[in-house]
């Protein structure tokens, strides 16, 4: 059942120390969120990564889930405010070099 204020179908089971859900499918440990991603949309595209839309880890909501790049989670945490460089970096540009 979704979580009434956010749409989000929370994970209840195991977590990764990430804070991500882990499940085994075919006896292997995986993301949670791709194998959902995967039950409800199909195979993961080559070179792409399951992002959250709804920036909850555990949300494993079909439509809360996108295939993305490395690169469009980062400027999309960049855009959200969920970026903080450490101290060190401040010299690093927000971009990553591609």
């Amino acid at each position: 059942m979704p979580e009434p204020n956010s749409g989000c179908r929370l994970w209840l089971g195991q977590l990764w120390p990430s804070g991500y859900g882990r499940i085994k499918v075919g006896g292997k440990l995986k993301r949670v969120h791709r194998a959902a991603y995967e039950e409800a949309k199909g195979p993961i595209p080559p070179g792409k990564i399951i992002c959250h839309r709804c920036d909850v880890p555990i949300c494993i909501e079909p439509n809360h889930l996108y295939a993305g790049t490395d690169q469009t989670n980062f400027d999309d945490m960049v855009r959200r405010g969920r970026y903080k460089p450490p101290p060190h970096a401040a010299r690093i540009p927000l971009e990553r070099p591609t």
